[in-house]
């Protein structure tokens, strides 16, 4: 049985909020800036660019900042531009430091480019500061506003997917508001703690990522080693995430609009079976497990017939999803400033509806079930001089996001992420041959009245897939966040040359609540025998309340704030023009609480110093270290600090002596690094995670052999707390290579080895004492973890009109559990150890015997073989059809002993991305294909029967199930023989179940079209216009057997991911 890779195939909620007025305003003054610029002058600028010595630079780019006009130099290095007052040149060209010319009065430019690679002069975001790109000898990577807003996903988080080497980034659900998802950085590296990166936006610990607007993003970096994450300590070994947000230059004000509507579709496509089809694949399962058939062939004809609402063929799929959903984004911004004062000020809006077919908004019910999400965004940051060499900057952030979502059935205490899964889990146990949704009219029902038209009916199960999304009541939830900081840089060169200090506050507030209501729901039928074409109340008669009715309201809430302060004290000097010494000294301390509706929270704590000394000769020989001593409040004064030291070093080899003669080299770098970091995490969740498990944890019980409190009551410990507690510690070992050649080629590669230990495990081999739940955790366990990645590109700008880059990479991560205290199952095991010796999350199973052709018990001698091996196990008895099992430890039966590892573990070993975009005059394009390799998960979701029996659930790939027709006419088979019972021994984990997910997806695509400077200054509406049309998760080719689930998705109940397809409008005035 080959799986080869295949073919996959509003409304806006009203806010009180001052968001919208905000926005609103922001509109109208944009109209009034534009109204006093918009005649701006023009007048033509001429020059020539040349290198030291006076040679040409043939194709040297010119670009008006902000704008995309420019002009190629021509082959004696001139050019000639049309330029508005108070214009800015970019002038660039490959080898050269990139610069920057105001127009001013000048007429003529004779522009003298500094022989140095312009990714040697590149700024690069490292931890509590920026390097140059030459002197980093961390292992980082990058990414730009200009790739991340092509992506129209409303999570920034998912626009990542693929750009960042290192980065692993899984999308768990696509429910607006709530579209999830998982990121690690270098896979991972524990087995007790939390998995996730640290996450700082413009520098302050915070984990609002998902709510950012892009266009208000800068770029973001992630640190992967210990060099460049050392300072975070006790926070720094999952690696960090660096955001960074926009600021305005010195300049006239630039004003752009970004305008996107979406069209969203579900990934996810049930594959339905006909309700014939369904009655002859049940009646099957029946027969298998010799049992009366539930369809007669009369009934499978009515089925077929399709004219009799009690005898449907009910499309499941297209009940519930649209074909489409519209999403709108907009977002207007505006910068610029004076050698004084800088400002970028950005408001942004962006609407995502539901993928379902829910009515909630079209006046039938007097409020909104839809899945659908509102958020507003408003960014302020300012950078003011008071004096020369001391600026003062204002950052402020935030975001108000509304989601609504059905009552999912009434189960009012479920999360508001669960309430997806409710609803995916009732669209899949609904039947095509269950009557429904709605009553059709014209018939009885059992009190002898006629039946009104449109009231619910419920299936064999007890549930209605169309009550439950558009009346059974609403969940609404807001979340509001607020992000401010001031910051003061102050020179102290009148010290020492090259000193300076910074000191830094931020204040964030984020709130959450969630408002429910239940409905009346007393209007409900069923059907107990579709012959009699009759329905039956299911509840008591009407009792005079309507879908409307509104009879249970409860609300609940989170808060949260957090107060971050650092000191830092930096130090950068060149000394005889060779020895470049930086410094940083940084101190910093955190404060933060989570306060909900029903209790008070302790607050967290977090205080730390940091330090880094790097030391450049020559921009050839790099040295730095890294320091990093923090405390945390999870662990006892004795071991509450920890001290975490890295080394690392490099080599510039381009910049030799002996390689100026190689001209078609522009860098070529070695560097290495050594350190320790931490993990103070006791998951990935510190709202609802263990705290203080160095402290007994008693609690009062309901009783037992030794009860004697009084009522029966007793002592008991959940948990014996361990003063000796103390945080993870990873070693990490990372060498790196970097290559960039005068023709456009790069290529960067890493490799790293990471061990980390201390990892919180409880011993096993110690047995269980009376009156305690759970053992105490010890830092005994141990994992390791290594890989490699590679980036390999090309770009080149050939002319003025014609430019292409592309860009391919590829990571490795692969991790082992080295100790976790795991007991020996015995030498029967082919594997006595299912932990230990492996990688984390390995899947087990049995492996199914091919060696009869096709893996299935065929025949009644195989059977005879493989029924005394099955009953004399663990697996049950077998039938003709099952799956034959290997019998690994040569026993004579098939049993738990039996079990190896199956595939890999449900987090990739390989990920990959490719991009490439060009540039011809106007057009652009842009695609990008993303794929993971050498992941697994267990895809026993499809199995005909759940553990809770419902009756039934088939889909296109259990029409090819084994019957001994199929396999005496030689027909295909893809699924064992059906049977109605979830514990069959062919329904377990087995490498038929437990499924390689890996994939490869058309991720995104582009085409655009900027409107020709000729234009627009005749136009004299705006500086430059770009329309495009995109499309996101356009493809996807994977291995799955089915299409019922998108192979990137952890779970069969998360809400659909989406196909996005979306038109593009960019002004800049």
């Amino acid at each position: 049985m080959s799986n080869p890779f295949k073919l996959r195939s509003i409304r806006v909620i009203r806010s009180r909020s001052f968001f919208p007025k905000i926005l609103i305003l922001l509109l109208l003054f944009t109209g009034v800036l534009y109204s006093g610029n918009a005649q701006t002058s023009q007048k033509t600028i001429s020059g020539k660019v040349v290198d030291k010595d006076g040679t040409p630079l043939i194709g040297a780019t010119v670009m008006i900042i902000n704008t995309t006009i420019g002009v190629v130099a021509d082959m004696d290095g001139n050019f000639t531009i049309n330029v508005p007052e108070n214009a800015i040149l970019r002038v660039s060209y490959l080898g050269f430091a990139t610069q920057e010319l105001p127009v001013g009065d000048k007429t003529f430019f004779n522009i003298i480019m500094l022989e140095d690679s312009n990714v040697l002069a590149e700024v690069v975001k490292v931890a509590y500061g920026t390097q140059k790109k030459v002197s980093v000898v961390g292992s980082v990577a990058a990414v730009g506003r200009e790739d991340i807003i092509k992506s129209s996903a409303p999570n920034l988080t998912a626009a990542l997917a693929g750009r960042l080497p290192g980065l692993t980034t899984l999308q768990t659900s696509g429910q607006p508001g709530r579209d999830d998802v998982l990121m690690y950085v270098r896979g991972v590296s524990t087995f007790g703690g939390g998995t996730s990166p640290l996450i700082l936006i413009d520098g302050v610990p915070r984990s609002n990522i998902s709510s950012l607007d892009p266009s208000e993003i800068e770029n973001i970096t992630i640190l992967k080693d210990a060099s460049a994450t050392a300072v975070f300590g006790v926070r720094g070994a999952n690696g960090v995430i660096l955001i960074t947000t926009r600021r305005g230059k010195v300049g006239s004000m630039n004003i752009d609009i970004l305008y996107k509507k979406s069209f969203q579709s579900p990934l996810y496509h049930r594959d339905d079976v006909d309700s014939w089809e369904f009655a002859h694949l049940r009646n099957e399962a029946l027969r298998n497990d010799g049992k009366l058939p539930e369809f007669s062939d009369s009934e499978i004809m009515k089925f077929k017939e399709g004219d009799d609402p009690f005898y449907p063929n009910r499309d499941i799929q297209a009940e519930i999803f649209k074909n489409y959903s519209p999403q709108t984004q907009i977002n207007v911004n505006m910068s610029g400033g004076t050698d004084a004062v800088q400002y970028f000020v950005s408001g942004g809006y962006l609407n995502q509806g539901s993928i379902f077919k829910q009515e909630g908004g079209k006046g039938k019910v007097g409020y909104d079930p839809s899945f659908s999400m509102d958020r507003f965004n408003l960014r302020l940051n300012v950078d003011y001089l008071l004096t020369k060499g001391m600026k003062v900057n204002l950052d402020l952030g935030g975001d108000i996001r509304e989601s609504t979502a059905p009552l999912a059935g009434g189960l009012g205490g479920q999360s508001f992420e669960s309430i997806a899964g409710r609803v995916l889990d009732i669209f899949r146990k609904t039947r095509p041959v269950d009557p429904g949704p709605l009553t059709v009219a014209g018939y009885k029902n059992n009190l002898g009245e006629d039946v009104e038209a449109g009231i619910p009916v419920y299936t064999v199960g007890g549930f209605n897939i169309w009550e439950l999304i558009n009346v059974a009541g609403y969940t609404q939830s807001t979340r509001s966040n607020f992000n401010s900081s001031i910051g003061l840089d102050w020179e102290l060169d009148y010290i020492t040359k090259g000193l300076s200090t910074k000191a830094l506050i931020a204040f964030d507030v984020q709130g959450n609540s969630n408002l429910i209501g239940m409905s009346a729901l007393s209007h409900r039928y069923i059907v107990n025998n579709p012959e009699d074409h009759v329905y039956t109340w299911a509840e008591p008669v009407d009792n005079g309340s309507n879908y409307a009715d509104i009879v249970r309201l409860s609300r609940g809430y989170l808060s949260e704030y957090r107060i971050n302060m650092q000191y830092q004290l930096n130090y950068n000097r060149t000394f005889a023009e060779k020895h470049n010494v930086t410094g940083m000294f940084l101190a910093q301390r955190d404060n933060w609480i989570y306060q909900t509706s029903n209790e008070q929270a302790l607050p967290f704590n977090m205080l730390g110093i940091a330090g880094r000394l790097t030391y450049s000769y020559d921009d050839r020989y790099l040295a730095e270290v890294n320091l990093g001593y923090n405390g945390s409040e999870q662990f006892t004064k004795k071991k509450r600090f920890g001290f975490f030291p890295a080394v690392s070093v490099g080599w510039v080899i381009s910049n030799e002596e002996f390689m100026k003669n190689i001209k078609g080299i522009n860098i070529l770098k070695l560097r290495g690094s050594y350190g320790k970091v931490g993990n103070d995490k006791f998951g990935n969740n510190p709202r609802y995670d263990a705290r203080f498990l160095y402290l007994d944890n008693i609690i009062m019980t309901g009783g037992g052999v030794f009860g004697a409190l009084g009522y029966g009551q007793g002592v008991g410990f959940n948990l014996i707390g361990n003063p000796s507690l103390t945080w993870e510690t990873e070693d990490k070992k990372n060498l790196g290579l970097d290559l960039e050649l005068a023709s456009g080629i790069f290529l960067n590669f890493d490799y790293y080895k990471n061990f980390r230990s201390g990892i919180l495990a409880t011993r096993s081999d110690i047995p269980s004492f009376q009156g305690i739940t759970q053992l105490p955790l010890l830092n005994i366990g141990e994992m390791k973890n290594w890989g490699g990645e590679i980036v390999l590109g090309y770009r080149k700008i050939f002319n003025k009109d014609l430019s292409v880059n592309v860009s391919s990479n590829f990571a490795f991560n692969d991790n082992e559990i080295v100790f976790i205290s795991e007991q020996s199952r015995g030498e029967a095991y082919v594997y006595p150890y299912r932990s230990e010796g492996h990688r984390y999350g390995q899947h087990w199973g049995y492996k199914i015997d091919y060696s009869n052709g096709n893996g299935y018990i065929n025949t009644v001698e195989e059977l005879e073989k493989y029924k005394p091996m099955y009953e004399n196990g663990t697996v049950g008895s077998p039938t003709l059809g099952d799956f034959a099992y290997i019998d690994q430890n040569g026993d004579g039966k098939i049993s738990d002993e039996d079990m190896v590892p199956i595939g890999y573990g449900a987090l990739p070993r390989i990920n990959y991305s490719a991009i490439l975009g060009t540039q011809y005059k106007g057009f652009d394009f842009s695609v990008q294909f993303q794929g993971i390799g050498q992941a697994s998960r267990n895809f026993n979701y499809f199995i005909p029967e759940a553990p809770d029996g419902f009756a039934g659930y088939y889909n296109g790939v259990h029409r090819q199930s084994w019957t001994e027709e199929r396999y005496l006419n030689g027909e295909p088979i893809e699924h064992p023989a059906l049977h109605t019972s979830s514990s069959n021994s062919s329904y377990m984990g087995n490498d038929y179940y437990i499924q390689d997910r890996s994939f490869l997806r058309l991720k995104m695509v582009e085409l655009g079209y900027s409107i020709p400077e000729s234009l627009t200054q005749k136009l004299n509406l705006f500086k430059s216009a770009r329309f495009s049309v995109s499309g996101q998760n356009l493809i996807t080719w994977d291995r799955l057997i089915t299409t019922d689930i998108d192979p990137e998705q952890e779970s069969t109940y998360s809400y659909p991911l989406s196909r996005i397809v979306t038109f593009n409008v960019t002004l800049n005035f």
